[in-house]
């Protein structure tokens, strides 16, 4: 059996399959690639391994899965001769250990105290709305944000480390990914901030969004990400809260401060949960030699 990531590590599953006729053969995307992405410049190499997936590797396939609903949809319409029934949705959750880490931010948080907002992740000036709720935090004198990202472009970069405002901060090293869930427990908001340039970005849960809310984090994301929307709620914390980041001075956010009730999250589920039908799927063919 081999299991492969991306269109990126399609050829050496292809020889594999080659040498190894009777291999069983699973495919994972954790993004969505727009057919006209292949003919970018730079691609050449993708654009032949997805030329390999096309022609036989989508076919010879047993498993095929996207990040969620929207992303398998549009699979499906780019490749219409798959087999709809072997392709599965498999979203990037946090483990069930996760689940265990109290966030008692919002019922803790006093009259005056400032709302703690949080980003992780990469970043950059053309892709997300860094800068503008960079100027709205500049322009709230009871707002602080803290910003973890170690992946964005030398111009995205200059920008953050030139922040004169002492209610942002931000930290370029990122965070250990086992210690993200109590640094998380330190906030009350955690934001989504992609521009939605590609459908990749537009029809994204990110792990981000599950990550926040599993901890007990209000989500504030763009209108622009078609794909939170299944996810919004406003009944309760943690809520998921949809803006338009470009109007950010127009928005009357004392309703998103004020102290309500908070539930666990009402999806909660885990890596564990979304991996069991691939993980039956090994061990039945593991069982079976």
């Amino acid at each position: 059996m081999v299991v492969y990531i991306e269109p990126h590590s399609a050829l050496p599953a292809f020889l594999y399959c080659v040498v190894n006729r009777r291999a069983k053969l699973l495919i994972h995307s954790h993004e969505y690639h727009e057919p006209q992405e292949y003919m970018q410049r730079g691609m050449r190499m993708v654009r032949m391994n997805h030329w390999l997936e096309r022609r036989y590797l989508f076919q010879r396939a047993e498993w095929i899965s996207q990040t969620n609903r929207d992303r398998v949809k549009l699979f499906l319409a780019d490749h219409p001769a798959v087999d709809a029934s072997k392709v599965h949705e498999l979203p990037n959750l946090p483990p069930a250990s996760w689940s265990r880490v109290r966030n008692r931010s919002w019922q803790e948080r006093r009259d005056g105290e400032p709302l703690r907002l949080v980003y992780v992740g990469s970043l950059s000036l053309r892709d997300t709305f860094l800068r503008e709720i960079v100027q709205w935090v500049e322009s709230q004198p009871d707002v602080e944000l803290d910003i973890y990202c170690y992946n964005s472009d030398s111009e995205t970069g200059r920008y953050l480390s030139e922040l004169s405002c002492d209610r942002i901060g931000y930290f370029s090293h990122g965070v250990d990914y086992d210690d993200l869930p109590e640094l998380l427990t330190r906030y009350h908001v955690g934001l989504i901030l992609y521009r939605g340039m590609t459908q990749n970005y537009v029809f994204n849960a990110s792990n981000k969004l599950f990550e926040y809310l599993v901890v007990g984090l209000d989500v504030w994301y763009p209108q622009q990400m078609l794909g939170v929307k299944p996810h919004a709620t406003f009944a309760y914390r943690p809520r998921v809260i949809e803006l338009d980041f470009e109007q950010l001075a127009d928005i009357d956010f004392e309703r998103y401060r004020q102290r309500d009730e908070q539930l666990p999250w009402r999806d909660q589920t885990t890596c564990e949960d979304a991996l069991s039908p691939l993980k039956e799927l090994i061990l039945s063919e593991t069982s079976n030699r």
